[in-house]
């Protein structure tokens, strides 16, 4: 399966051989149990009905079944579960007589799963209507889902009762995940549902939903990746990255450009902070080409998350085409704070282009914009940018001066990924001015900030000037 989707990797268990089944049932009832697919599927009987036992009468439809279901784990768990509804001879005909109406589906490829999506195809047909429209509603979930926001997707068609059925007859696993519980159906099964859920005529409106809630989650997260909560907020989005690249695929199959946008807006640091750049680019860049100019607080916000994608990239050419648009969108609209943060933008790529001199004169525009403004965060980020370009210009002492005034600022703002930036930046000016006891005490806390997030650009960031500390 794709990012964060469970595929069952459990071996079949060994299965009684075909020359077994012409012996008489007291041989069968006596032999059976030395094969592990008939010993798990009594002791899942058994679990259900708590009088099932292994007879003479059954011995031949268990052998047989055990079979059929190719000794495949979950399709004996999911057949065993039903031991309290059928006996083994008429699971035997239920299986016989699988509706399958999902003869096209990609489990054909693989002979495995044919036995195993017969024994889904019957637990499905004895689970009530109302079962079995949660199931194929709960399908819309790619890598899993909490209680909650099965109750907001899946609205009146979800209940927990029905929750609780469905893990009882094995068609859905859960674990506990930090403080919450997370559900999530094995991939075969997900696939099952989900063709039952486009049968119904309700995927469109199922997958509508879901995008609605991805991107309100996203963008409540938007706000905390820049704060104090920012290692938090960051996991909660790589636990749902399969749900949001869902959603953003449905955003564009269906049109919903402007949805598509405001989510891949909302978690474009994310992408940028965990190495899914790629990834999150082409996303904007899908949305942004079809967005047009209706809305121009949107394109402009897109453009600003594409350009910094694409610097992480090392694309400068396309940065600088993103900032620059953006910069006069922002002038149009007379928007101070957009102005000064695309002016910063703009001064980063020429800085990475070795343009020194320009990068210099636009910082300092921009530094004047930000704190005409009073605005601390963007007075940080220029101030820190400075002291590279005066690093850069072999200008040390200045370079140090503004990026102890810079981290002193990002301690005050708890904004830990920023920090430990500025941390790495700084000790690659002591390097330069000999002071390594310094550097090294700003590598090591850049370090543990970086492993808190699980930061990657800036875990590499910190590798590579340790190494070049340990040359000197």
């Amino acid at each position: 399966g794709g990012m964060g989707e469970k595929v069952i990797a459990t071996p079949p268990l060994s299965i009684p051989p075909l020359s077994i089944l012409r012996h008489p049932p007291s041989y069968l009832v006596l032999t059976l149990p030395n094969w592990a697919s008939v010993r798990l599927f009594l002791s899942e009987a058994t679990n259900v009905q708590s009088d099932f036992r292994l007879t003479e009468k059954n011995a031949l439809s268990i052998a047989q079944l055990c079979r059929r279901l190719d000794g495949l784990p979950l399709a004996i768990l999911l057949m065993a579960g039903w031991a309290n509804t059928l006996t083994p001879a008429e699971m035997l005909v239920e299986m016989e007589t699988e509706q399958d109406i999902l003869s096209s589906s990609e489990m054909d490829d693989i002979t495995p799963y044919r036995s195993l999506h017969s024994s889904i195809d019957v637990s499905y047909r004895h689970l009530l209507p109302e079962i079995q429209r949660c199931l194929y509603h709960l399908s819309v979930f790619r890598g899993g889902w909490t209680m909650e926001v099965a109750e907001k997707v899946c609205g009146e068609a979800f209940s927990r009762d029905y929750m609780r059925e469905l893990q009882e007859r094995s068609l859905l696993n859960s674990e506990e995940s930090g403080t919450r519980r997370r559900f999530w159906f094995l991939e075969t099964i997900r696939v099952f549902a989900y063709a039952r859920l486009q049968q119904s005529g309700k995927a469109q409106m199922v997958r509508s939903c879901h995008l609605e809630y991805m991107m309100k989650y996203a963008e409540e997260a938007e706000a905390h990746l820049i704060g104090p909560q920012q290692d938090v907020w960051l996991e909660l989005l790589e636990a749902e990255i399969a749900n949001l690249t869902s959603a953003l695929e449905w955003a564009k199959e269906s049109g919903a450009i402007e949805q598509g946008l405001r989510l891949a807006c909302a978690i474009w640091r994310f992408w940028y902070i965990r190495g899914y750049a790629r990834e999150g680019f082409s996303w904007l860049q899908e949305f942004l080409v079809q967005c047009g100019d209706n809305s121009l607080p949107l394109r402009s916000k897109g453009l600003n998350a594409m350009g910094n994608l694409a610097y992480q990239m090392a694309d400068y050419a396309t940065a600088r085409q993103c900032f620059t648009e953006r910069l006069h969108l922002e002038e149009a609209q007379k928007k101070a704070l957009g102005i000064a943060g695309t002016l910063g933008n703009l001064a980063n790529v020429a800085s990475a282009q070795g343009e020194t001199e320009q990068a210099r004169r636009l910082f300092e525009r921009s530094l004047e914009q930000f704190q005409t403004l009073n605005h601390t965060r963007g007075i940080t980020m220029t101030l820190g940018n400075l002291a590279i370009v005066a690093c850069s210009e072999g200008n040390y002492s200045l370079a140090c001066t503004y990026h102890t005034e810079c981290i002193n600022l990002f301690r005050r703002l708890e904004d830990r990924q920023n920090l430990a930036m500025a941390l790495n930046n700084y000790a690659d000016t002591q390097l330069h001015l000999e002071q390594y006891d310094s550097a090294c005490e700003a590598l090591l806390e850049s370090y543990r900030l970086s492993r808190s997030l699980n930061s990657v650009r800036d875990l590499s960031h910190t590798l590579l000037i340790t190494v070049s500390l340990a040359v000197k």
